[in-house]
């Protein structure tokens, strides 16, 4: 069926296509019929287009005018998967709604996306958003074995999941933003990570923060061997930015010298962090017996 106003656009140029011949219409996402064209690049290799895209000068060439703009150090994406994301075409200017998401893109569930180059090569993009959606832990609408006897340690299933997958969580470029994951057995079976949790030292009826999961490799994923249950004061020492001081031969962080030293940890953080003073130093200047 040929569409309404319909141009014949064989054997015209638009940049370094010509056009050869018209190619079985495609149906877009709004439900319009879009005519496409096959067309051969002056550098031989032949691609197809929409009539739209050429029309409005939006598609100029195969790519290879892309890759000459950009020049040596740009890298064609066309092609390649992104997890649930395959690169159909770069984005010219005028098309892109926001300025760096530069690539076209489809979604395994067939949804079309627009996409940054550097978030999809270090994983802060993987779908058009189904991906996240399917990640979410409803508590109201999940039914679990371990779920209405266990409502607290549901909020730190819940938790430790938003922190991997939800890039809208305060900690997530702690954690998911930096390649931090949850294992496949505990990741789509909240009943595997709960019978875990109390075979391991979870104690429901701790006082609050006095029962936290905790990574013993704080650059691992959240797996059985790598967590284990501790304080909330303990967990904050082993915090990645956290500062050691040595004095003495004796090495703690500042919240723990800070206890020692019986002074406050305001003080001691302004001498060592705003000043530059050594712990000696500190301990002279405050005349601390030690």
């Amino acid at each position: 069926m040929t569409p309404k106003n319909f141009k014949n656009l064989t054997n015209q140029r638009f940049g370094n296509l010509v056009v050869i011949e018209r190619m079985p219409s495609k149906i877009a996402n709004s439900g319009k019929q879009v005519t496409i064209w096959k067309c051969r690049c002056d550098c031989g290799n032949e691609t197809l287009v929409p009539s739209q895209k050429l029309t409005k000068g939006h598609t100029r060439s195969c790519g290879c005018l892309v890759r000459d703009n950009k020049g040596p150090r740009f890298e064609d994406l066309t092609g390649k998967r992104f997890n649930r994301l395959v690169v159909i075409r770069y984005l010219e200017k005028s098309e892109r709604t926001v300025k760096t998401y530069n690539w076209l893109c489809q979604c395994d569930c067939g949804k079309i996306v627009k996409a940054n180059a550097n978030k999809l090569k270090n994983g802060l993009q993987q779908s058009c958003g189904c991906l996240k959606e399917e990640m979410k832990y409803d508590i109201g609408q999940v039914n679990k074995k371990y779920l209405h006897s266990h409502k607290r340690l549901y909020g730190v299933y819940k938790g430790m999941m938003a922190r991997c997958y939800d890039n809208k969580h305060r900690e997530y470029n702690n954690y998911g933003g930096r390649g931090i994951s949850v294992c496949e057995e505990w990741k789509n079976d909240y009943d595997a990570f709960a019978e875990w949790a109390l075979k391991s030292g979870y104690d429901p009826d701790a006082d609050y923060g006095e029962c936290t999961i905790e990574r013993n490799d704080v650059n691992g994923n959240y797996s059985p061997d790598n967590c284990t249950w501790i304080t909330n004061a303990k967990q904050q020492n082993n915090r990645r930015d956290n500062v050691i001081l040595t004095y003495k031969g004796e090495s703690h962080t500042m919240k723990e010298w800070s206890h020692i030293l019986d002074v406050t940890y305001g003080s001691l953080t302004y001498h060592i962090r705003k000043k530059g003073d050594t712990l000696e130093e500190y301990i002279k200047i405050k005349e601390i017996n030690y």
